[in-house]
């Protein structure tokens, strides 16, 4: 479970937004970037302090072509300290970031055949993949397309 902020209901002032990943089996953040990146990055540190990479992968798609390449990696660079970005399916590359076109059509191509393919665990885990499906958070700072 993961709290995105609050909203305002009539009968229910200041509600917690949650989001349960093991119902959802992913999420995905985008809009605008001055509105976006706080909630992204406070979603991303609360999930990696509460789920071990085990049971949670990471993957980041920061393809604002506004910004600088540089400048995107500046912001996310913290993201290389959490082991929750290590690939363990097989992709083609040291951590589940984009920072540019290419990167971002790796990524997300790796994320749809993940979903094509169903729930799964990186190897060694296979007895647990029916019952736990390891959820995936998809954090996308503003689309560049």
């Amino acid at each position: 479970m993961v709290r995105l902020g609050t909203t305002d209901r009539a009968e229910l002032p200041v509600v917690p937004v949650t989001v349960g990943l093991r119902e959802a089996g992913s999420l995905g953040l985008a809009g605008p970037r001055d509105r976006l990146t706080g909630l992204a990055r406070s979603a991303v540190a609360q999930l990696a302090a509460l789920h071990s990479p085990a049971d949670l992968e990471i993957v980041l798609i920061s393809a604002d072509r506004a910004r600088g390449v540089d400048e995107r990696r500046r912001e996310w660079s913290w993201l290389g300290w959490l082991p929750h970005l290590r690939p363990m399916h097989g992709q083609d590359c040291r951590l589940l970031l984009a920072y540019d076109r290419e990167q971002a059509a790796a990524r997300t191509s790796e994320l749809v055949r993940r979903l094509d393919d169903g729930p799964s665990v990186p190897a060694g885990r296979a007895s647990t993949a029916r019952r736990s499906p390891r959820p995936r958070c998809t954090t996308r700072a503003r689309s560049p397309w």
